[in-house]
């Protein structure tokens, strides 16, 4: 198994992180057999390929929940500010 077969699997995962990932279906479209496959992945990559799966969803996972937050500060910020200039429109203090 050659790099490129690793990228391929890497690029499946990739495009396929929020789906049920079918590892037959990769292999047969990779060529080879599934055991092989993630024997292989696992001892290049020093993890499994289910182990590999599971780290990448957790994590965007992570990553929705830091833009989450961002948003949601944001949008606090933003309404501070129109307070802020609602109470200098009306002149409270």
């Amino acid at each position: 198994m050659n790099y490129e077969i690793l990228n391929e699997m890497v690029n499946y995962v990739e495009e396929h992180l929020l789906d049920k990932i079918d590892y037959d279906k990769l292999a047969k479209n990779l060529g080879v057999n599934v055991f092989i496959m993630q024997r292989v992945f696992s001892i290049v990559v020093n993890v499994t390929f289910s182990e590999y799966v599971r780290k990448r969803r957790l994590s965007l996972a992570f990553e929705e929940i830091k833009l989450t937050n961002l948003l949601s500060q944001t949008l606090n910020g933003l309404r501070e500010v129109k307070t802020l200039n609602l109470k200098q429109s009306l002149n409270v203090k």
